[in-house]
């Protein structure tokens, strides 16, 4: 994935990319794990954490780069 899809999908589900992953409410962390779902995006297989949580920090990261 690249700037603009992972901009255009944060637009899309309502994602604020600049709150930090553990002050998210549930409807937020359901919106993200929507976002995977439609992305088809899996965890790492040495993930410490939710599939949740290694997206929004993907979506971060990627958007980010220009």
């Amino acid at each position: 994935m690249t700037h603009y899809p992972a901009t255009s999908l944060a637009t899309q589900f309502h994602l604020d990319l600049t709150k930090d992953c553990y002050t998210r409410s549930h409807a937020e962390v359901c919106r993200v794990l929507e976002a995977a779902d439609l992305v088809k995006y899996r965890k790492p297989k040495s993930a410490n954490g939710s599939r949740g949580r290694y997206f929004f920090e993907y979506l971060k990261r990627t958007s980010r780069k220009a």
